[in-house]
């Protein structure tokens, strides 16, 4: 079974931080459940992004949002692309200025 931290009063930290912060990034299991707290702090228009690898998180997390008065909402898919790194000698370039740099070495 998974291990659920124990429940914590955020109530001191939103006094605290109330509108003072520009923005907040959400990598978390449910994100939703952290939109009225950030909301709480963020300043006026300021900026919140989520991570989210499912639709149906993010479908809950951009109903948050909208109940918490948050405009803009914006959703991107981003996909992981694996990349095939390799050296390779280039030709010296010639500058015309006497100076030649060798590329790749």
């Amino acid at each position: 079974p998974l291990a659920h931290p124990p429940a914590v009063s955020v109530a001191p930290v939103a006094r605290t931080l109330r509108g003072r912060i520009d923005a907040v990034f959400l990598d978390v299991p449910s994100p939703w459940l952290a939109i009225p707290l950030a909301a709480a702090v963020l300043k006026a228009n300021a900026r919140i992004a989520t991570y989210s690898p499912c639709f149906e998180q993010v479908f809950k997390t951009c109903e948050a949002l909208r109940e918490h008065n948050f405009h803009s909402i914006r959703t991107m898919e981003v996909r992981h692309k694996q990349f095939e790194l390799r050296r390779t000698c280039m030709p010296h370039l010639d500058f015309g200025d006497g100076d030649s740099v060798g590329v790749g070495e």
